[in-house]
């Protein structure tokens, strides 16, 4: 039994062999969050909620009399909460609120019941953890605001060997008439104090997920996107630590938002040095009205927590999205394929020969996979045109023609669409400029030549499924690369009326949800890769219908090894898209290197390849084949050494059966020959693996203890490689 319930007591335990989740139904009705950490078998409430603070009064509305509060140890400023109000005594912010309809903002949830159940059960039109009867259970509690008749349902879920606590929260309209929400927040932690660190991951075009730190302080940091993804600015992603805490040793908390839209992560210090934590839709251009009797359901969060560092966090987080949120069944027994993909060396400018030549080249250096990116379609020459006419362009490519001779060769053919977008220059914007998001009477932002439709409505959804379906049942296409390359501006829907254009952002994500379900269930055997110009829509949403995000759209190894590196807090390597560039700033084997530790891949024209380069990517090749799909795919991941810390990046990634690894060593400044051992982890204590970097055998312990030494190897500048260990008798 994962949760139990101690009625006298009214606490709730949600519990494994590592972790537990406390909560408990208080006098007043409130849930009072008690504990999220290593597992405790019980709980003392008196002591844990004990506030040496002066009791708080209020005037009762039936006697009209000053009265204490009934709850001994509960005061609205200090007392952690697990749904907080808002515009009553507690002023760090509530989770959800109501505009009332006598104006006011007040909203305060209480407890009406609930239920434990075996499972988690999906969310309806929105991205979820997976989880069967036989490895979780759900628990959901039912309230009440107290002054309307819209009631609040929070879940949460917990695995038997993770260490996780998943929560999703679900708003009900049990009022005669609409109800508008000013804020919906799908998740809120209390915690006790205010040590901690804060580490976050902005970013840019190019320059995706950079790891950042912020002590913790006096005040709010808000961690957000409000360009209608979630954007490279920021991810939905986010890690508390304390001092001291580090790759294998502290205590840290993560969050992670299921969702691919517009988001904020709140964390608040207050007055008394307690910290809340929340998170949910960003309150940019937002304001949902339910109706009567509608439902609102918010995306889910995942809060982690690891009591031995960082590295047994994101590792706990990589075995739930590879285990519990990727889609594919088939996505552990067998390699994603390495892709070759035309965009880099030809850009638009191509015809049936050329990419033809280009198959045959990709076929050469071990490419299973070619993808044909922009340029297919309409009447496309340049970035200007044709974006929504998904059509053949017939007189640039015979494209059967190319999808018939890639099969011959053995290769998987993929395509480029970007079916979210409309060029103003395009048939489908000349015949509904209505399908497009814009504000009438308002000259619209052009970013890269486009607008956005509006696929919130269903009418122009299905025109735009009508597209793509069309396009799979005629051609055999294995791979879809599906972009997105602009944000969000003058947000209106042209179907919405005044009162409910609050909704069009909210309203957009699901039916980008919808679409993509529709994509997997009628095509479950193509290849799904998402991008959004690089890593600009890198979340666990899209990672529930897509198996692989390109990471960033760089092509310096440089960056990329950056990007990698603060990547792997979060999400496994195998989703990370990762290609070699023909960026010439650094060796070809360098840039397979960093590649390999992510899906691998190429962007760039085989026939400029020397002679040299030819050798190391057959090289690649083999150690792909043996090394990728148990350790990369499938492995454990270990950080070694920080490229934000120190001049050097090292990680490994070890096969689950710890008999063999991969390590990850790259050398930034060029140096002399220092003394440097890279220590690796996660090898059997047992065991002796040998290593190609000079040939000897060593125990695991010896690996851990000593490391392997490069002192007098890699030292030129923007230098990287692959280190291989084996078990051995």
């Amino acid at each position: 039994m994962l949760i139990s319930y101690d009625k006298d007591r009214r606490v709730f335990h949600l519990h494994n062999k590592d972790i537990s989740y406390y909560l408990v139904v208080d006098d007043r009705g409130m849930l009072q969050h008690l504990y999220f950490g290593s597992y405790l078998p019980d709980i003392d409430i008196e002591a844990i909620t004990y506030h040496d603070i002066q009791k708080t009064t209020f005037l009762d509305k039936e006697t009209h009399s000053e009265k204490e509060e009934p709850f001994r140890y509960f005061h609205p400023e200090s007392s952690m909460l697990e749904v907080p109000s808002e515009g009553g005594a507690d002023k760090r912010g509530g989770m959800i609120v109501i505009r009332q309809k006598n104006g006011t903002a007040f909203t305060d949830f209480r407890y009406q019941d609930y239920s434990i159940a075996k499972g988690k059960p999906l969310l309806k039109g929105l991205p979820s953890i997976r989880g069967g009867s036989d490895e979780c259970e759900t628990l959901e509690i039912k309230l009440k605001d107290v002054l309307s008749n819209v009631y609040l349902l929070v879940r949460y879920s917990i695995f038997s060997d993770k260490d996780v606590i998943v929560r999703s929260a679900r708003l009900e309209n049990g009022t005669k008439e609409g109800v508008c929400l000013d804020k919906a927040f799908s998740a809120s932690l209390d915690l006790p104090d205010s040590d901690y660190f804060l580490c976050h991951f902005p970013g840019d075009w190019e320059q995706e997920r950079r790891f950042v730190e912020n002590r913790l302080a006096d005040g709010k940091l808000v961690i957000h996107s409000n360009f209608g993804f979630s954007s490279h600015a920021e991810n939905p992603f986010c890690i508390l630590r304390r001092p001291g805490t580090d790759e294998r040793h502290g205590e840290a908390l993560s969050f992670s938002l299921v969702y691919s839209g517009s988001f904020a992560i709140d964390v608040d210090v207050n007055r008394w040095k307690s910290t809340r934590v929340s998170m949910g839709l960003d309150d940019e251009d937002f304001a949902y009205t339910l109706s009567p009797n509608e439902s609102l359901q918010l995306p889910e969060v995942v809060m982690s927590y690891s009591a031995m560092g960082l590295g047994k966090l994101s590792r706990g987080l990589h075995d739930l999205i590879r285990d519990n949120l990727l889609k594919r069944d088939s996505y552990r027994k067998e390699e994603q394929g390495i892709v070759l993909n035309s965009w880099e060396d030809t850009y638009f400018d191509f015809d049936t020969a050329k990419i033809m030549k280009y198959i045959g080249a990709a076929k050469d250096i071990g490419a299973n996979v070619f993808v044909l990116d922009d340029g297919w379609f309409g009447h496309r020459d340049n970035d200007s045109s044709s974006l929504g006419d998904w059509h053949v362009n017939t007189a640039k490519i015979d494209l059967s023609k190319v999808v018939d001779f890639c099969h011959e060769k053995g290769l998987r053919f993929g395509i480029w669409m970007e079916p979210e977008i409309v060029s103003p220059d395009s048939d489908l914007f000349r015949t509904h400029p209505e399908y497009a998001l814009g504000i009438p009477g308002v000259d619209l932002s052009l970013i890269r030549h486009q607008l956005i439709l509006d696929i919130g409505n269903e009418k122009v959804r299905d025109y735009v499924w009508q597209q793509i379906d069309n396009l799979f049942k005629k051609y055999r296409i294995d791979y879809l690369k599906w972009d997105f390359n602009r944000y969000f501006t003058e947000v209106y829907s042209h179907f919405l009326g005044s009162k409910d254009q609050g909704k069009t952002m909210f309203g957009y994500v699901l039916g980008l949800y919808d679409l993509l379900d529709r994509f997997t269930k009628h095509y479950p055997d193509v290849f799904l890769q998402t991008c959004a110009s690089g890593g600009g829509r890198f979340d666990m949403g899209m990672l529930y219908y897509s198996s692989q995000i390109q990471g960033s759209d760089t092509s310096d190894a440089v960056d990329r090894s950056f990007n990698l590196y603060s990547t792997s807090f979060g999400y496994p390597l195998s989703v990370l898209g990762s290609h070699v560039f023909s960026n010439d700033s650094t060796s070809v084997a360098t840039r397979m290197a960093i590649a390999f530790f992510g899906t691998y891949g190429f962007e760039f024209n085989p026939d400029r390849l020397s002679e040299e380069d030819r050798d190391e990517i057959k090289k690649a090749e083999t150690v792909y084949s043996a090394y990728h799909l148990d350790c990369i795919q499938n492995g454990d991941l270990y950080r070694l050494s920080s490229p934000y810390q120190s001049n050097y990046l090292g990680m490994a990634c070890v096969s689950k059966d710890q008999k063999k690894a991969v390590v990850l060593f790259m050398n930034y400044r060029r140096e002399t020959p220092l003394s440097r051992f890279l220590k690796v982890y996660g090898l059997k204590d047992d065991s002796y693996y040998v290593n190609n970097l000079d040939g000897h055998s060593h125990s695991g312990p010896y690996y851990k203890n000593v490391g392997l030494n490069i002192s007098k190897r890699l030292t030129r500048g923007n230098e990287a490689r692959l280190i291989l260990l084996d078990e051995v008798d």
